[in-house]
């Protein structure tokens, strides 16, 4: 585990990296829809992925947290429902500027219902 300031950062960021995943449009198809889910999770978590690792690239210890997280999000994106707002807000976070990295990535919270919200942090804070 991360200590101290780094271990809360980190575990706040990975909350909101959490929140990117998501399931597919519903399709007739249970196939076609489960690809379709893991592909938009794929891109919004490798997406994700990218602000975090701009964001926390020299703090100690964030590269081996986000690698223990990544299988994570990965099975949530799978197993759970997320709104296609929230999956939408995360995909257009810019890396860089005022209004991207994390900072952008937090004003996405308010698509997250609060019952996925405490999910992940409780998630999170087990990194």
């Amino acid at each position: 585990m991360i200590r101290g300031e780094a271990a809360a950062a980190t575990a706040r960021w990975l909350m909101l990296a959490a929140l990117a995943c998501g399931r597919g449009s519903q399709e007739t198809d249970g196939r076609a829809a489960r690809a379709t889910a893991e592909l938009e999770c794929a891109s919004v978590v490798w997406h994700v992925r990218d602000v975090l690792t701009l964001e926390l690239g020299s703090m100690p210890g964030a590269a081996s947290a986000l690698a223990r997280a990544l299988p994570l999000l990965e099975r949530s994106c799978r197993e759970d429902a997320w709104p296609p707002a929230l999956r939408r807000c995360l995909a257009e976070v810019p890396l860089y500027g005022a209004a991207g990295g994390v900072a952008g990535l937090e004003r996405c919270a308010p698509h997250a219902p609060a019952v996925l919200r405490r999910k992940l942090e409780d998630q999170a804070r087990a990194l």
